[in-house]
């Protein structure tokens, strides 16, 4: 009678037989080998980078986020003293149509302190109001909100020279003015506005 330990040498001989013995590892196996392990460490090593600049991406996108709720919290802060102030400029606010994402927009594009301008002036014109109404993209709503905010800060003149501000030029010969014209002109200009120099 044997005992299991006999009995799993017998075993363990016996498949040692059924098996053919193997041949020795070529060169080309370990290059092959060393190849495949190469490209699993670059495509680990691709993935973490792609994972990093991924969790790089979403950081930023968090704190851009983080900081214009900040600054819309700012421009409705500076909307409700203006509106605190200005009882009619309070009745135009809740008059108006106006979309309620608008202070975020205006957040992006402009000053805190200017809000108000901006509100008043989209409540006020017709033409802003239609052209609100028609933007159907955030790019559109944000490139009305910087029209509108120029406007604003150049006086309603759109980027141009208002005409007031503009040289005579039917007046103005260089061969017969005296050379002296651009200093009395700007001078006296200065003088019909009320600044002083």
């Amino acid at each position: 009678m044997s005992t299991a330990r006999e009995e799993l040498y017998d075993l363990a001989d016996q498949s040692s037989a059924d098996t053919p013995k193997s041949q020795g590892l070529t060169k080309d196996d370990v290059l092959s080998a060393i190849k495949e392990y190469d490209m699993e460490q670059q495509e680990e090593k691709k993935q973490a980078d792609l994972e990093k600049r991924q969790q790089a991406i979403e950081q930023k996108e968090r704190q851009e986020k983080e900081a214009l709720q900040e600054v819309a919290a700012i421009v409705k802060t500076s909307l409700q003293e203006e509106m605190s102030k200005d009882r009619d400029f309070a009745k135009l606010v809740q008059s108006s149509d106006l979309p309620g994402g608008l202070v975020e927009y205006i957040a992006e594009v402009g000053e805190p302190e200017e809000a108000p301008l901006i509100i008043r002036e989209i409540a006020n014109n017709d033409e802003y109001k239609a052209s609100l109404k028609r933007a159907k993209t955030e790019f559109g709503l944000k490139k009305l909100i910087g029209k509108v905010r120029k406007d604003v800060l150049t006086g309603g003149s759109q980027g141009n020279i208002p005409p007031m501000l503009k040289k005579n030029i039917p007046q103005y010969n260089p061969n017969t003015s005296p050379s002296d014209y651009d200093k009395d002109y700007y001078s006296d200009l200065a003088m019909r506005q009320g600044i002083s120099a």
